[in-house]
């Protein structure tokens, strides 16, 4: 369970091996009545196809088309292991009469990714999230839905199947193929930042304040674009994501739990945290959500607590630090992941009403080490899937392991009331707490007024 953490776990296969698929079946275009078939949208909603809750389904022009479904099963690993999968791709365009339309579907095999590691927690008992990959072996429609199934048969008008619909990119701009991270100047390097679920009650857990500081700390340090992930929040601080939102300063993206998990605001709470090992498998759905959400427009995906802050120690933000580090080392191959390490800010006693970033804190001169906690920069041109510490399967050999940024040059600051014991050990929190820096100067102080001044127009 600790390797799991510390990042240090064996792992199997983690370099990408999707067989190469054939076209099964082509089947003649036919009138399907849209009572029948019905297209899920990427709502925050999971869609059961048979073994599968499907959650979402994007484009991924990386060596070769393909497309990757964001999935949650129950079913024993084996099984899935023993079967044969098949993508169903319905096409059509909006040209619909009464109640139906014209429709193409194309039948491939589907390659299954598995992506927790038996190392981690060798148990099978959960709802585990997978990668489903199928060539994308059709041209471009208004519209595209998949189905998984079992069954490589053509879909009669007359069947009643629930469909998501493939995403299509956020913006304009994709990035080059062929395009490395390493050589990119500053200016053009685009970040993504994105949150795992949130699950709060009250906001004595998390603030309003807080967020709207958190997220506009992200965007003077480099974030292009904040996507939220959302299970539940109080009132308050949902009005105020979506205000943020509303000023296209952040993605929203709702969640839930799949299957027969429970998805009242109580008792999915509780369900979360007494559940250590299941949520550690459910956050695998918005972390890859999150990577193939920005892939196409973003070289870097940053995952981060929304008590975590990335903080640049020799450079003004993350593209100068990314620059400076990719073009001081001696890159033989892509590398996945950049890492950075993990260090402890504890809050002091204060009269602070309102929980906020800058309120009075010490951080810790203890450093946790390089595989410990960390958070990465994740290499959207080589990574497959993620893990909450780094980029898991890579796209091919020909790409590096995680690369450790030293600790001169940043580090994660990460927000606590107390050290965590039942991570550290009570020996290394007493050690932690009691070696604390006093009045640090760091670009989140030099950042303050701009952050306040930014924040004024949504409160």
């Amino acid at each position: 369970m600790y390797d799991s953490q510390l990042g240090k776990a064996e792992v199997s296969d983690i370099i990408e091996n999707v067989r190469n698929n054939n076209l099964i079946k082509k089947c003649p275009s036919k009138y399907f009545y849209k009572s029948n078939i019905l297209i899920n949208k990427i709502n925050g909603k999971f869609t059961k196809n048979e073994d599968f809750y499907l959650f979402s389904a994007y484009i991924d022009k990386r060596n070769f088309n393909k497309i990757r479904i964001i999935s949650s099963s129950f079913k024993n690993i084996n099984l899935i292991k023993n079967n044969k999968y098949y993508c169903h791709f319905h096409q059509f365009n909006k040209n619909i009469k009464k109640d139906g339309y014209w429709a193409n579907n194309i039948i491939v095999e589907a390659n299954i990714q598995w992506i927790w590691q038996r190392a981690w927690d060798p148990r099978n008992e959960f709802y585990n999230t997978f990668i489903i990959t199928c060539p994308k072996v059709f041209e471009d429609f208004e519209t595209t839905a998949v189905y998984i199934s079992k069954n490589n048969f053509c879909i009669l008008p007359n069947s009643k199947i629930n469909f998501i619909e493939i995403n299509k990119e956020l913006n304009n701009y994709l990035l080059k193929e062929e395009e490395s991270v390493v050589g990119i100047k500053p200016e053009n390097i685009k970040i993504a930042v994105c949150t795992k679920g949130l699950s709060f009650l009250n906001e004595s857990e998390l603030s309003s304040r807080w967020m709207a500081e958190w997220i506009e700390l992200q965007r003077a340090l480099g974030a292009s674009s904040i996507g939220v992930y959302i299970y539940w929040v109080p009132d308050n601080v949902r009005k105020l994501l979506e205000k943020i939102s509303e000023r296209k300063r952040v993605d929203l993206i709702n969640l839930e739990l799949p299957g027969n998990s429970p998805n009242q605001p109580m008792s999915q709470q509780n369900f979360i945290l007494r559940n250590r090992q299941q949520k550690r498998r459910h956050e695998l759905i918005p972390l890859n959500d999150c990577f193939y959400r920005y892939s196409s427009t973003h070289h870097f995906v940053l995952v981060i607590d929304t008590d975590e802050i990335v903080v640049p120690l020799l450079h003004k933000n993350w593209q100068e630090m990314l620059f400076s580090i990719l073009n001081d080392g001696k890159w033989n191959s892509e590398p996945s992941s950049i890492s950075i390490r993990n260090v402890y800010v504890f809050t002091q006693n204060s009269t602070e009403k309102v929980k906020s970033v800058f309120n009075k804190s010490k951080r810790s001169k203890i450093i946790q080490e390089r595989d410990q906690y960390g958070k990465s920069f994740i290499n959207t041109r080589s990574v497959v899937s993620v893990f909450n510490h780094f980029g898991l399967h890579r796209i091919n050999s020909n790409v590096s392991k995680t690369f450790h940024v030293p600790a001169n040059i940043a580090l994660k600051y990460h927000w606590k009331n107390k050290c965590p014991k039942l991570e550290l050990g009570k020996e290394i929190c007493q050690n932690v707490e009691n070696n604390l820096i006093e009045g640090e100067e760091n670009i989140l102080e030099k950042l303050r007024e701009r952050i306040e001044k930014n924040i004024e127009k949504y409160f």
